[in-house]
């Protein structure tokens, strides 16, 4: 059974339905969804950190480390290690004992451009004042030569930097809340953000980045109806 959405009101619980590709193989499998049904015009919340280098490495990483929640996709659960970690340093006593945070941050509906959306706490976003130019990031005001590589037109020419074609540089981690924070919980998400840099690796290739900045992103989204 399907509904209309001028049907849909908030705080309704409604099935998502469909077909979805099974990890990396071709196969399919019917899988099943709940969607809460929200106000569209509710604020939204996004508390985003700013870094150095490309998120998508460790923006799962970062805020089991900062929350003490781990993700999961299926029986799969990530970045275990640094949600053990942050649960000892906040004295989350017990295996489902809640921590501070768990009650400021939510899911949300995330496309990870591999076939499927899921929903999640956390998500890569764009970083003002730098852009990327065929995977290496650079800062707005950066004048000089790039790279020559063999898929860049621009590098083979030796055009300038501002002549260069550019593309977003994402190097920022988006952690998606329920509400705004307050002032001890933003400290607190700061504190354990920054000490994520000296934290130790579990594995040679963990990204340990620089954190330049954070930002709270407040959005709202409105709708007009027109009878034609």
């Amino acid at each position: 059974m399907s509904i209309k959405f001028d049907k849909i009101e908030p705080g309704m619980i409604l099935l998502d339905i469909h077909s979805y590709r099974m990890g990396n193989s071709t196969m399919r499998e019917l899988g099943l969804w709940r969607v809460l049904g929200i106000d569209p015009t509710k604020i939204k919340y996004t508390f985003v950190i700013d870094t150095d280098t490309y998120s998508g490495n460790f923006e799962r990483p970062i805020f089991s480390f900062i929350t003490g929640m781990s993700e999961s996709c299926g029986e799969r659960a990530y970045a275990t290690y640094e949600a053990e970690a942050a649960r000892k340093a906040l004295k989350i006593k017990g295996e489902y004992a809640a921590g501070p945070l768990d009650e400021l941050v939510e899911e949300r509906i995330r496309d990870p451009g591999d076939d499927g959306y899921h929903r999640s706490y956390v998500s890569i976003t764009v970083t003002p004042g730098f852009y990327n130019v065929h995977g290496e990031h650079f800062p707005a005001a950066y004048s000089g030569k790039f790279k020559k590589q063999s898929n860049c037109s621009d590098c083979k020419e030796g055009k300038p930097a501002e002549q260069h074609r550019k593309w977003p540089a994402y190097q920022s981690v988006a952690i998606f809340l329920r509400r705004r924070p307050t002032d001890e919980e933003i400290k607190l998400i700061k504190t354990r953000a920054l000490a994520y840099k000296d934290f130790p690796r579990q594995h040679e290739w963990d990204a340990r980045p620089n954190i330049i900045g954070f930002r709270l992103v407040v959005s709202t989204t409105t709708h007009e109806s027109e009878t034609l």
